[in-house]
């Protein structure tokens, strides 16, 4: 290992250290400044002193020298020592304390890595996908998904809970350990051509983002009777067959590990969930094999 590589090796070590972050948190808030003050006073007061006095290290130099031959205490060897020892040591503690009051003032607590708690188990499903194909949830396992519920014909919350999906998917998308479930809670209206139309209208990617359908009674057992979520049809006899049918769903994004286990429940009209379900992907990725 070179030189240039040995000091880039050895700064990286510094700077990754509790130590190194702390001073560079302190840096960062002012903190470290604050600290700095005392050494920036006495150093001024000395370039006065040194300006004032002797106007040029010749004047310095042989004044520092009168002072030393004229006092017994520095012509001792051992005394000599015992000074430059103590001035060391006065030096070695001096830097401890301020470099602790440093980490204490701006080091991050460390805190033990998150542990995503266990809801239960996605129970087994199959439905039809947007290409009019079968999908069984088992082709999920060994992979981190997300899933939520959605109707084409909503004009309230589920555009935007779409759209949100979409802007995680885009983090994703060149993962294939990742992927995306979105079930219609309107099976009667949301055939699988209406599915494909419904993503090239919104310009979604459908690489790794199934859209799902299947009978109504497949969709009722799924969402109230095994995963236990909302869903409340409300009667609307009036209403066109492009206008909102009325369907009350949840609007979660659930997070599923690799197991089929859910993770967590997300509010998926909330753009402030995303930073922290990527987050909580990312953990779930790392404990997959490579």
């Amino acid at each position: 290992m070179g030189t240039f590589q040995t000091c880039a090796f050895c700064k990286l070590a510094l700077l990754n250290s509790i130590g190194g972050r702390a001073l560079m948190k302190a840096f960062n808030s002012g903190i470290l400044f604050l600290l700095a003050v005392p050494f920036l006073l006495i150093a001024f007061l000395l370039f006065l002193l040194f300006y004032t006095r002797w106007h040029s290290f010749s004047g310095f130099k042989k004044e520092w020298q009168e002072v030393f031959s004229s006092n017994p205490y520095f012509r001792d060897h051992k005394s000599s020592v015992s000074m430059v020892w103590g001035i060391t040591a006065f030096l070695i503690v001096f830097v401890a304390v301020t470099s602790g009051i440093g980490v204490w003032l701006g080091a991050e607590p460390i805190v033990p890595p998150k542990k995503l708690p266990i809801y239960g188990k996605i129970p087994a499903f199959t439905l039809i996908d947007q290409y009019g194909k079968s999908f069984s949830s088992k082709g999920l396992i060994g992979k981190v998904w997300i899933m939520d519920f959605f109707l084409t014909r909503c004009t309230s919350e589920c555009p935007i809970d779409e759209h949100h999906l979409a802007l995680l998917e885009q983090n994703f998308a060149q993962n294939p350990k990742v992927d995306f479930v979105s079930i219609s809670v309107d099976p009667k209206f949301d055939t699988p051509a209406v599915l494909k139309n419904y993503i090239s209208k919104n310009h979604f990617k459908a690489e790794d983002w199934f859209f799902l359908t299947g009978t109504l009674k497949q969709i009722i057992t799924l969402v109230l009777k095994k995963l236990h979520l909302m869903l409340i049809e409300v009667p609307h006899e009036s209403l066109a067959p492009h206008q909102d049918p009325g369907t009350i769903h949840s609007m979660d994004f659930i997070l599923v590990d690799p197991e089929g286990r859910i993770r967590g429940y997300f509010n998926g009209a909330k753009l402030r969930t995303l930073p922290v379900l990527t987050k909580d992907i990312t953990l779930l990725l790392k404990k997959l094999p490579n």
